[in-house]
């Protein structure tokens, strides 16, 4: 008999496969939870919730005021997100959007691509818009 003790090969598999398995739900939680902060931000977006908007900006992103102005005379029709990039970490996501708004003034149908980058705060159990809004101009 031997003076130390051995794990067997099932054992060793039971534990990496309990240890892959935590570290896969914790990123399709992280990831459930992208997929409501993503489609709030467009509900948002589309209906011109300032106040709600603001919300989903990281702080270092943020300037006040910067978000009325520019949407004073815009009716946003169309928020659609095409392709999503996750980064290796699993932290950070890179979207491909094309919206579509009217310049209400004019009746004239823009428009524009936007790249939004999110980032997960871990510490704030969050995903926060790391990329400042998209210039919707007439």
């Amino acid at each position: 008999m031997s003076a130390y003790w051995r794990p067997t090969p099932v054992l060793v598999l039971l534990i990496t496969s309990m240890a892959i398995g935590c570290t896969m739900f914790a990123n399709m939680s992280r990831q459930e939870e992208f997929t409501s902060t993503s489609e709030a931000f467009e509900h948002a977006f589309v209906h011109l919730e300032i106040h709600t908007i603001d919300a989903f900006l990281d702080p270092a992103v943020r300037r006040a005021g910067s978000i009325k102005d520019p949407y004073q005379n815009i009716k946003v029709v169309d928020y659609e997100v095409g392709q999503q990039r996750v980064s290796d970490s699993g932290l950070e996501i890179t979207q491909q959007v094309v919206i579509q708004y009217f310049l209400l003034d004019r009746n004239v149908l823009k428009t524009v691509s936007y790249h939004p980058v999110w980032r997960y705060l871990e510490e704030e159990k969050r995903w926060v818009l790391t990329t400042d809004l998209p210039v919707l101009t007439p």
